[in-house]
């Protein structure tokens, strides 16, 4: 699985849409402290698992625990009374094998009363939409999902994917040769060589 693209609409730190598009090879994310590199990869974290990075107590914390702060703070301000508005990310994902591209969504809304209080949605919605090589549609269903999301992000590289720095001692003990092994083996195809 490859994946193509991700855009985030008022989803953290990230007011209004922004699409990363992702090439063919490595890709490197570059940003100053405080950029939203972090944010970034919450919002792939967030799409396939619903859950985000808690920085301050250092675990993953589900939509229905983190709520109105998934959206950005400048579109909770803008957002007029008795409007709504959401955090939305999508992530296009491209099978080249079976030539399928999968668009994955996720999205949290909060609408304000008129008194400016906001609402807060228990939980959020997610869909994920299966386009073949002749463009034709149709949404994955229930039982398909899990096995997806194992194909996108399989178990043994998931440990390694999101992390912020801190964690890194909790993953490969740097005087232990064998973690280190383990992680190179993992994130690479370099048995194959």
């Amino acid at each position: 699985m490859i994946v193509t693209s991700i855009t985030l609409t008022n989803f953290q730190c990230y007011y209004g849409e922004i699409k990363f598009e992702f090439k063919d090879g490595l890709n490197v994310v570059i940003g100053d402290n405080g950029a939203g590199k972090s944010k970034l990869y919450d919002a792939f974290y967030w799409v396939l698992y619903d859950q985000v990075f808690d920085s301050l107590n250092r675990d993953f914390k589900k939509t229905n625990q983190v709520k109105g702060s998934l959206i950005s703070d400048k579109a909770k301000a803008l957002c007029e009374s008795g409007a709504m508005v959401k955090a939305v990310v999508e992530m296009v994902v491209y099978n080249p094998k079976r030539e399928i591209e999968y668009t994955l969504t996720r999205s949290y809304t909060v609408s304000k009363n008129e008194a400016g209080a906001l609402k807060q949605d228990p939980e959020s919605s997610f869909n994920i939409l299966q386009t073949d090589r002749f463009k034709i549609s149709r949404p994955v269903v229930q039982g398909e999902i899990t096995p997806l999301l194992k194909a996108i992000l399989p178990d043994d590289v998931k440990t390694y994917m999101w992390f912020q720095g801190e964690q890194v001692d909790s993953l490969i003990d740097f005087k232990n040769n064998s973690t280190l092994t383990n992680a190179i083996n993992v994130l690479s195809d370099i048995r194959d060589f």
